[in-house]
């Protein structure tokens, strides 16, 4: 049967789940209590509360991830994936540091280049 997330689904044998909250990057707290590490999808959970109120996390990361609840199993068979990028966009505070050192090291070398006893001589004769 397919479900989609947020709706409530009913067992053959009349047992009545809902999906509950997704969490995209699950952990759980000192207490118990699970909750996000990032709102980046690295480790994604279902949330699946019997109509009792008991609940139990689903893993998403993998097909035929499965759990029991309300001694029913309850697999992942399939789900749509839907490609997508994340895009983080950072100021770097030491951005002035590396153009100092990328202009110095730019000067370094000119004056390597042009300013070595034999290659100074092989610049003069080229031009006179």
């Amino acid at each position: 049967m397919r479900v989609k997330f947020g709706e409530a689904f009913k067992t053959k044998e009349g047992a009545i789940f809902k999906l509950g909250t997704i969490i995209p990057d699950f952990a759980l707290d000192e207490t118990g209590k699970p909750y996000s590490r990032s709102e980046e999808y690295r480790n994604p959970y279902q949330e699946i509360i019997s109509i009792s109120g008991k609940t139990a996390w689903l893993p998403l990361s993998m097909r035929g991830a499965s759990i029991m609840l309300e001694d029913r199993h309850i697999e992942l068979v399939d789900y749509v994936h839907t490609p997508y990028v994340v895009l983080n966009i950072n100021k770097d505070p030491g951005i002035g540091f590396i153009i100092a050192g990328s202009a110095v090291l730019v000067i370094g070398m000119l004056l390597l280049l042009f300013l070595r006893g034999d290659r100074v001589e092989l610049v003069k004769q080229r031009v006179g």
